[in-house]
This record gives structure tokens, sequence and C-alpha cells, in this order.
């Protein structure tokens, strides 16, 4: 054992550790224990070195850190305070060094960042609300800064409806280009599968066309340049998919189950 971080007295003796991620040499993971509510925590393998790294809200209130990502030697994640709601937070692993990074939302209301994702080359992608946009994904171009920064989303869905953007999903084209794929809904062609590449957002495939339903892609898998992927077709049902990025290279690849 570590460390013993709720000894054992009480109705409730475990500290339960819980979203362990490792960021370096560092585990972050989160602890919820009568003093501090549910905060940050991290270890360096030792008693002396896992230590609470920030209440957050302060008091026994809890932050609820989730959706911790390791991203360019950082941890992200979101985590609720009295005066931003749920917002987007980053941390070197010291008390100084944790602080919020994106106010999705400005003021007490809830951006409620989710999904983070960190491509190979440091950038990070996450879906979150915003009041002129609705829930749609984001982009941190440059996640090495502690400071505090202004970016706004990737309104795919315009106006105030949302695109409820799912499954980023760090990818290649053919050409050797990173990209990063994903899932919504552009209120035109139902939930589809999107991708960011070279600096924009574009829709790879529209599997379903004319209704407003969509193929619903899911279980993204990368290989090499090629995404496979779940999707329902039409006369086919939900089927194995493959794509390149493109229209023309979006493909099923086999009819499994024929009726």
């Amino acid at each position: 054992m570590v460390k013993d971080i709720a000894p054992a007295r009480g109705p409730n003796p475990s500290s339960d550790p819980q979203h362990l991620t490792l960021v370096g040499d560092t585990l972050f993971f989160i602890v919820n224990n009568a003093r501090h509510g549910a905060e940050l925590w991290r270890s360096d393998g030792t008693d002396a070195g896992t230590v609470l790294v920030k209440d957050i809200f302060p008091g026994r209130v809890s932050s609820n850190p989730s959706e911790l990502c390791a991203c360019n030697g950082y941890l992200f994640f979101q985590a609720e305070d009295p005066e931003h709601g749920v917002e987007l937070w980053v941390s070197d692993g010291t008390s100084d060094g944790t602080q919020l990074l994106l106010d999705c939302i400005p003021g007490p209301e809830s951006g409620y960042p989710h999904a983070l994702t960190c491509t190979p080359q440091g950038e990070l992608f996450f879906a979150a609300g915003h009041p002129d946009a609705g829930v749609e994904p984001w982009r941190l171009e440059d996640s090495s800064s502690l400071k505090p920064i202004n970016a706004g989303p990737i309104d795919l869905n315009p106006g105030k409806a949302s695109s409820d953007p799912r499954d980023f999903t760090a990818g290649q084209l053919p050409d050797g280009l990173p990209c990063v794929y994903f899932t919504a809904n552009d209120g035109k062609h139902g939930r589809e599968l999107f991708v960011f590449a070279n600096g924009r957002v574009y829709q790879v495939s529209d599997i379903i066309t004319n209704v407003p339903a969509g193929s619903e892609p899911s279980n993204l898998t990368p290989s090499g340049s090629t995404l496979f992927f779940n999707a329902t077709a039409p006369a086919r049902g939900a089927e194995l998919f493959k794509t390149q990025g493109t229209p023309e290279a979006t493909t099923i690849v086999k009819d499994i189950r024929r009726e």
C-alpha cells in the first residue's frame, strides 16, 4: 500500500481513489474525504509524496474533478468552484499551478467540458457548452501553458442549438497529416462522422442522406491511415465501415448479416 489516506475508523474508512491518470512520473487521482470533499490528489509512489493537490472548492464541498486527461506534461480536467461552476482546469501537480484554464460560460453557469482528448501533437479537443453556441467542439492548439485563456467553440450547428460532439479520436490521413475524428449532429444530416484536419472541420460522410436521423457512427478505431467504425446504413442495418477521411474513401467493409 502506498498510503492509508483514510485511516480505518468511522462509518466509511475507505478513500476509494478514482480516475487514476498518469502524467509523466506523477499519478493524479480523486479522493473524497470528510475534510475536503472530492478533490484532486497526486502521488509519486511514496507515502510522503501522496498529497492533496488543491482544495478547488474550499471546505467540505466537492469540486468533483473528472474527465482527467494528460497532455503536454499537464493534467487537464473539469472541476467546479463557486465562482465559475464546472469548467476546464489545468494542473502541473502543485497548488499554485492548479487553476482555471477556460471559463466556457462566464460566471457561475457551467460549461461542463467533457470528452477531453489529447492528440500526439499536443492539441486538446473537448466538448463543452457556450451561451451562444450550445454544446460544440472546442480546440486548444497550445496546451503548454498554465495561463487562463479565451477561446471559442467550433459552431457546427449554428446558433444556440448543439451539435453534441462525441468520440474524439486522434487519427492520420493517407498523406500523413494528423487529424481528429468525431461524431456530431450539424442540424442538417443527423449524427454523422466529422474530422478536424489542416486547421478546418468538415463532414467526412453522410451515410444516411436526406433524413435527420443520421447513421450514428460509433466505436471509432484508427489503424494507420484508416478509421474503422460502426454505422447504420439504409437497407443494411448497423455494419462495419471504414474511411480515410473523405466521402469517396468511406465505404462499408462488409454487410456481415444480410436479411
